[in-house]
């Protein structure tokens, strides 16, 4: 979707933000930029991703009816950056943002899905920057979002929709404007900051019965929360199991016994 790009420079003068009709992906632009210039914060923001990138390289599907924004932000090498805190502070504050300007109630996912009800509405991926000597360098904090659209592949393995039937450059600027605004507030601790509390008002997944794919095996069991780092706690019936990596395959209230 269009941008009022201007208002966004005007709002953040000492940031580079950048505009593209059309790239591969938000966050690899972003990456080069920290690379080339470490110590620097910016936006790169997308009307389209030719090659969008969700967890474990999944494609992430990205028409001209969605969003695509990458904030990337410099990190001293000392940093000690806790990557799962981080998605989810930044699922909370894209959710925050679009509930005020849309006034769309979204759900987090675990492990960084967006949702509206039971579609798929947007994403969240963010990634280390180092530089040659394996030192940490800056954060890349990308995320899309289905603002308008309305058909998605086949192959997708939820259903997605759109968080809004209606939307101008106006609001999707404001959009933008308070998530990057909410980050900035955070940008000096943003790496190691604790999960929001809210973070667990917002999962779709608390207290549901789950399956998840492990690649070489499933686990069934209730979710009864998170780790400080933001790992699933799946209840199984005989133990409570810590769940750092795996595809929710499904989710419902039910016990266990009422899945297919």
């Amino acid at each position: 979707m269009q941008i009022n790009v201007a208002r966004l420079q005007n709002e953040f003068p000492d940031e580079k933000i950048e505009y593209f009709d059309q790239v591969g992906s938000t966050n690899d632009v972003a990456f080069t930029r920290v690379q080339q210039n470490p110590g620097i914060a910016g936006m790169v923001v997308a009307n389209q991703q030719t090659a969008g990138r969700g967890t474990n390289q999944r494609q992430f599907y990205s028409p001209t009816s969605g969003i695509y924004c990458s904030i990337y932000l410099p990190l001293a090498p000392a940093t000690v950056l806790h990557p799962g805190r981080v998605t989810a502070n930044v699922g909370v504050i894209v959710a925050e943002a679009v509930h005020r300007v849309f006034g769309q109630p979204l759900g987090i996912k675990w492990v960084n899905d967006l949702y509206l009800h039971d579609q798929k509405v947007g994403g969240i991926l963010c990634e280390a920057v180092s530089n040659d000597d394996n030192q940490l360098i800056g954060l890349v904090l990308g995320m899309g979002l289905n603002i308008l659209t309305t058909t998605f592949p086949q192959t997708m393995l939820r259903t997605g929709g759109p968080i809004v039937e209606q939307a101008n450059a106006t609001q999707v600027t404001d959009l933008l404007i308070k998530i990057n605004q909410a980050i900035q507030k955070k940008r000096q601790t943003l790496a190691s900051d604790a999960i929001n509390p809210k973070y667990l008002d917002l999962s779709i997944l608390q207290d549901q019965w789950v399956i998840i794919d492990q690649v070489a095996s499933r686990l069934t069991g209730k979710v009864t929360g998170v780790t400080p780092e933001n790992e699933l706690l799946v209840n199984d019936g005989h133990q409570l199991r810590t769940v750092t990596n795996g595809r929710i395959l499904r989710w419902q209230a039910e016990p266990l016994n009422d899945f297919d």
